[in-house]
């Protein structure tokens, strides 16, 4: 092994820690400046609406105010703020901190967004960039549900292109599949018109074909009514279960990012 490629494989060893170093000196960075906006930064308006409708939470069980209205305005932020409230403390500091947390989970889940699909140069710049986005500081500091709710977006959309990016790998892996077959029994076509053993060959091998696409279809068929098969599908070997399980999770974050919202449009 060459200098050059010692070193390329010193750094290759080296890259992971120090993207992993990277990433917690800003989530440091991160944590104190967001901690420092809620120490020092006094309340606004809007977050006195979200502490009194935890507090109802707390009495109730839900966020119905005195005059018998339902406070449906980033529901699940009233119940994670009534969660911290009540094994934490009843002050305007714990009440902000749902907000700090997600806005650092946020930060590391876009780090590792941008390191999946790209690299994880990426992730660390999408990350420092939030990380001093003042609109970014100003919700990861206040007690409302704008940075859950940019949490579970987040994901939401990750999961929904994972889903759909394994769909179209899967179709292009396909169509690339059928060409070649098709090219290949264009071959054999051209050289059993000179000679009769080849053309036995192409129908041997036409047969071969025939039978494993019937058993291919016939383990999607079952797999469709055992999922625990987890049969890939046939054409394209792109794992079946495992688009499911990102469609499902797109289902989820999308869920939980709809109960965080502006106006929950479900009730």
């Amino acid at each position: 092994m060459g200098a050059a490629e010692r070193s390329q494989a010193s750094t290759g060893r080296r890259a992971p820690w120090l993207l992993g170093g990277a990433l917690l000196l800003l989530l440091i960075l991160a944590a104190l400046v967001r901690w420092r906006y809620i120490q020092t930064i006094s309340l606004y308006v809007d977050e006195f609406t979200t502490l009194w409708a935890a507090s109802w939470v707390q009495k109730l069980g839900v966020p119905r105010m005195p005059s018998g209205v339902l406070y449906t305005r980033g529901l699940l932020s009233s119940y994670v703020e009534a969660l911290f409230l009540t094994f934490f403390g009843d002050s305007y500091t714990v009440g902000r901190l749902p907000s700090l947390l997600f806005g650092l989970a946020t930060l590391v889940a876009l780090f590792g967004v941008g390191r999946r699909l790209w690299n994880g140069r990426v992730g660390l710049l999408a990350a420092a960039a939030l990380t001093l986005l003042p609109e970014a500081i100003i919700w990861s500091g206040r007690a409302r549900f704008y940075a859950q709710l940019q949490f579970f977006a987040l994901l939401a959309v990750w999961a929904a292109f994972e889903a759909v990016a394994r769909k179209e790998t899967g179709n292009f892996d396909a169509e690339a599949q059928r060409r070649k077959g098709t090219q290949r029994e264009k071959g054999l076509s051209l050289r059993s018109s000179a000679s009769p053993r080849l053309g036995v060959k192409r129908m041997d091998a036409e047969a071969q074909r025939r039978k494993g696409s019937q058993r291919e279809k016939g383990l999607s068929l079952r797999s469709s009514a055992s999922p625990r098969l987890g049969v890939k599908i046939s054409s394209s070997g792109i794992d079946a279960g495992e688009e499911r399980r990102w469609l499902w999770l797109f289902a989820l974050f999308f869920l939980l990012s709809l109960f965080s919202q502006e106006q929950t449009i479900l009730l």
